[in-house]
């Protein structure tokens, strides 16, 4: 696991990418271009723009820091498109740290991202 240690405002800010995950797609480490997941944080709604290298993403995961799945959903059918970019709302979901995990092809891409 990759660690990374930042100061912002005198704070040390440590980040980590590399989770495993148990899948027999190949995964891609947090941090890869291949995803960009914005505003983040976020109050309403992500927005998710998938690299070419990526490939066709078939769907969405969302899920808080203990494992438990608090969203879901399939790409072709569920999410709103604008130009490329999916649109996640999470006006739902409580402020906290949340993992998403995009499925495409045979690749599975994880972002952090936190709602305020």
């Amino acid at each position: 696991m990759k660690r990374h240690i930042h100061r912002i405002l005198g704070l040390a800010v440590v980040l980590m990418f590399g989770m495993s995950m148990s899948t027999n797609a190949a995964v891609l480490e947090s941090g890869d271009d291949d995803v960009l997941v914005y505003p983040n944080p976020a109050s309403n709604v992500i927005n998710i723009e998938l690299g070419d290298d990526l490939g066709a993403a078939s769907s969405i995961t969302v899920h808080n820091l203990i494992g438990q799945l608090v969203y879901t959903a399939d790409i072709n059918s569920d999410l709103d498109v604008d130009l490329g970019c999916y649109i996640v709302e999470i006006t739902d979901l409580p402020s906290g740290i949340y993992l998403l995990k995009i499925k495409a092809e045979d690749k599975v891409v994880t972002q952090r991202f936190t709602k305020r």
